[in-house]
């Protein structure tokens, strides 16, 4: 259904042809028109890039970090007699705030869109009626279906593209794109598999089928842009058409690039591959014809792979990487980097046919104990009800992606999800891997099932109370794959072979970790039976800090067998139940600066809990007695700066540690419950809010007024807060 909304003016644009192939750079009219009187535009969220592959598709606004290629925020394209403008974030089609270079932006891409024609405009799924003030053009809201006859009459319409799956929606947006409307649509294509629930955006965003037509496409990926503006260049955007940029990669020395531009043109290669659906197009043919048969680099932590001095061999790789992931699985080859790391399959190795029982009421990753080797085909068979639910075949565990840093130790990027769409699923990995059936968050397919896997390699898996260690000893950890895990419905621990052969007790240790894992929820205030298991992976290279949490928390290869073997008192380390404190801290009780302190907390607590620690500080060097009285004494004789205090995680800890040392970590505990059981009222909504909650809520928790406290470690709480519980004696410890 329709809702006719106002009339407002729209300044349109008259007709504007792009240049074809082999002709200038497509859309440098088109380009100046859509950016008549507009200096800049601002940042909204963590917008993405659009893909650029078509020859009449070209890059509108384009941004990125200092010394890195440019990605394209905003892109445009030619489709039969229509017009398509994409924004690479869904806020930029939504006028909640106003701004200048925003909405001339908007009106202009309405009027190109509409080929000079008074424009009737439809707008589904957002609120771009305010962009559009001020000018000429009719609003119509749509509410139904995209139709052929939903669409009748409408000559250029907005889109958040966002949640468009309807496959028939995209064939009848083509049909009115190819008779001559116009179509600007917005996604955060990044965001899609949590919109979605769990859906692959090159599969699954409908949109992306149209707009791939014209050559642009939503993606995964995201654009580091600095500051909170797009500048608006009307000049080329050189090398950010891929078609384009393929041309002069694979013709580099006809004239040579520089490396500047070699560097440009693969990345706007990678950010197109990235975007292609499964199976193949007519663009990774060309990547592939391109790429020929000349062997890439293999990066290793000897010889890594540098920014600076291997601008070419990075570039060849990562598109390697990104072809091997998008191409059909019955043509990937082993890739000759999948040896260094995660490791080769010996060919006598036996391929084997398991059937893997499966409980979707557990999401995420169920590990199957099988291995799939570099480039080799196997074959997961799934009953009739499975197929199509949301499924898919994981091949490779370590997740993170390096294509940003400037040092690879490894190929940028290892592993790889396969849907399941039909009974039999033909997976491959050109790196391999171990194999994994994962289980969408809200499976609608909730009964067990049994997958049948075909051509993979026995690995090491131990699952506790289902094995024991006399079985560990004398078989599983004789499986050949090279990586090997260990598991319990709470922790899934992932590892080289060679290291994990060298447990003979998984048993005591798979124990050790569900009191690890138990003792966190106890403090978060969780159940302690999880939905799915917490994962730890070790890797050669990961993506950010020395560790990092999440699914999984990634933690250097050097600490896999602290991870494993408990060889210390103290082990596995500070670090582990940091990661694990990530996943469990909770954002209404984490204000600004606090990120990498009250995951600590747990920290100090599984120290105690689990270890036995009577002062758990002894965890980590930084929390020593002395040292902790230095940075305190130092801060409160530079008259205690909030900045201070938030930039600088073990000085804010030690407020804390205050707290916990002196009324104890039951107290702790009922204050995270507060959050919850709504007994000290809602939670906050704004950081202010959550700096006064906690020093309020604690501060009844234990009956002492901790407003001079926090006023002493120049934590700001409002006067109201302090006014709240000035009743209650006051509190101050004696350090202080």
């Amino acid at each position: 259904m329709r809702a006719r909304a106002y009339l407002v003016p729209v300044v349109l644009t008259g007709m504007l042809s792009l240049a074809g192939a082999g002709g200038p750079e497509p859309g440098d009219p088109a380009r100046a028109a859509l950016l008549k009187g507009v200096d800049s535009i601002p940042k909204f969220g963590a917008p993405g890039p659009v893909a650029i592959f078509g020859e009449r598709a070209f890059a509108v606004i384009a941004g990125g970090a200092a010394g890195r290629p440019r990605m394209a925020l905003c892109a445009a394209a030619e489709l039969g007699k229509g017009r398509i403008v994409a924004f690479g974030h869904n806020g930029y089609l939504d006028g909640k705030t106003i701004d200048d270079g925003h909405r001339r932006l908007m009106l202009n891409a309405v009027g190109w869109c509409a080929n000079g024609r008074k424009a009737q405009v439809g707008i589904r799924s957002c609120r771009a009626e305010a962009l559009l003030s001020g000018g000429e053009a009719e609003t119509v809201r749509l509410d139904g279906a995209l139709t052929d006859r939903e669409l009748r009459g409408i000559d250029v319409l907005i889109l958040n593209a966002q949640g468009m799956t309807n496959v028939a929606e995209a064939a009848a947006l083509e049909t009115y794109v190819r008779m001559g409307g116009g179509l600007i649509a917005g996604a955060t294509g990044w965001a899609f598999g949590q919109t979605s629930g769990g859906g692959v955006l090159n599969d699954d965003l409908a949109i992306n089928r149209v707009l791939a037509l014209a050559g642009l496409a939503f993606t995964t990926m995201t654009l580091d842009q600095p500051g909170n503006r797009f500048a608006a260049d009307t000049q080329r955007v050189p090398l950010l058409n891929a078609q384009l940029a393929l041309r002069a990669f694979a013709k580099s020395g006809e004239p040579p690039l520089s490396a500047e531009e070699f560097d440009q043109a693969s990345s706007a290669i990678e950010v197109a591959l990235s975007a292609q659906a499964a199976g193949g197009t007519a663009f990774i043919d060309a990547v592939r014809a391109a790429l020929g048969a000349i062997p890439a680099a293999v990066p290793s932590q000897k010889e890594p792979l540098l920014a600076a001095n291997a601008v070419a061999e990075r570039a060849r790789l990562a598109l390697e990487v990104r072809l091997a992931q998008v191409v059909d699985p019955g043509v990937v080859r082993a890739h000759p980097a999948a040896a260094t790391f995660p490791g080769a399959v010996a060919a006598s190795a036996p391929r084997v046919k398991w059937e893997i029982g499966i409980d979707p009421k557990s999401w995420g990753w169920h590990s199957t104990g099988l291995y799939a080797a570099p480039g080799e085909k196997v074959i997961v068979t799934v009953p009739r009800q499975v197929a199509g639910a949301g499924f898919s075949v994981r091949i490779g565990c370590h997740t993170d992606e390096l294509y940003k840093l400037d040092v690879w130790r490894r190929a940028p990027g290892l592993s790889h999800s396969i849907r399941i769409r039909e009974q039999v699923t033909l997976a491959a990995n050109a790196f391999g891997g171990l194999l994994y059936i994962e289980v969408p968050e809200h499976a609608v397919q909730s009964e067990q099932f049994t997958a049948a896997i075909q051509g993979a390699v026995p690995a090491p898996l131990f699952v506790l109370d289902r094995d024991d260690d006399a079985r560990w000893n004398s078989d599983i950890k004789k499986r050949p794959g090279p990586w090997a895990e260990f598991a319990c419905d709470r922790a899934i621990l992932t590892c080289p072979s060679e290291v994990a052969r060298r447990v003979s007790n998984p048993g005591e240790l798979m124990r050790f970790w569900v009191k690890v894992l138990d003792a966190q929820a106890e403090l978060a205030g969780i159940p302690a039976e999880r939905r799915r298991p917490e994962r730890v992976v070790a890797d050669v290279q990961i993506s950010n800090g020395y560790m990092h949490s999440g699914y999984p928390i990634m933690v250097p290869l050097g600490e896999a067998e602290k991870m494993v073997t408990r060889t210390g008192k103290q082990a596995p380390g500070w670090g582990f139940y940091h990661e694990l404190g990530h996943n469990h801290q909770k954002p209404e009780w984490t204000f600004e600066g606090t990120g990498e302190v009250t995951c600590n907390l747990f920290s100090l607590w599984s120290f105690h809990r689990v270890l036995g620690e009577s002062d758990p500080t002894v965890g980590h060097e930084a929390m020593s007695a002395e040292r902790r009285q230095q940075r305190m004494k130092r801060h409160l004789a530079g008259g205690a700066p909030f900045e201070t205090w938030k930039n600088d995680p073990f000085l804010a800890l030690t407020l804390y540690w205050q707290l916990i040392d002196a009324f104890g970590w039951d107290a702790l505990k009922r204050v995270i419950a507060s959050y919850g059981d709504g007994a000290l009222g809602p939670p906050p909504k704004s950081d202010d809010e959550k700096r006064d909650q906690w020093m309020v809520r604690y501060s009844r928790v234990v009956g002492r007024n901790l407003g001079p406290f926090f006023d002493r470690w120049g934590v700001p709480v409002s006067a109201s807060a302090k006014a709240s519980v000035e009743g209650l004696e006051s509190w101050m410890p004696t350090s202080m």
